[in-house]
């Protein structure tokens, strides 16, 4: 079974956007927002899926969990997911804006390696920076700092 969106297009926006504004995921702090909820869920299990929003393949459902996405205050966003290589994958989109983003704006994918049996999750964050958490090959936690310049760090954990 594909993945499918919560909700059709323009009621996915509304949400997103009330969300958003509710929640004080823009503005005033200046810091990142994580967003590890499901804006996108998978259903039907694990499977390989190419979403025709963010691109992919990618892994979702099951043990690898949903997309993570990350709101940064310049207006940029930045998905996570787990690759069909078991790496973690990253993209970006510059000038982020539900109402009028194009999925064209998407920057290519980037592999930040790792070797992970489970999902991508977004351990913390503040202004530019964050930290990523997964599970790797040996079972413990991997992590993967993201400095506010844009430089990452090697998995640790």
């Amino acid at each position: 079974m594909a993945m499918k969106r919560r909700f059709g297009r323009s009621a996915a926006t509304a949400a997103l956007v009330a969300g958003v504004v509710a929640a004080g995921m823009v503005g005033a702090t200046g810091t990142a927002h994580a967003s590890n909820s499901k804006w996108y869920s998978c259903y039907g299990g694990e499977q390989v899926y190419n979403d025709p929003v963010i691109g992919g393949p990618y892994l979702c459902g099951g043990r690898w969990g949903d997309p993570k996405i990350v709101y940064f205050p310049d207006k940029v966003a930045q998905v996570f997911v787990v690759g069909t290589d078991h790496a973690i994958w990253t993209r970006e989109m510059y000038r982020w804006d539900w109402g009028t983003s194009d999925p064209r704006d998407w920057k290519p994918w980037q592999s930040l390696g790792g070797a992970v049996t489970g999902q991508v999750s977004i351990a913390s964050e503040y202004g530019y920076t964050l930290q990523l958490v997964t599970t790797g090959t040996d079972g413990k936690s991997w992590y993967k700092n993201k400095e506010a310049n844009g430089v990452w760090s090697g998995w640790f954990r």
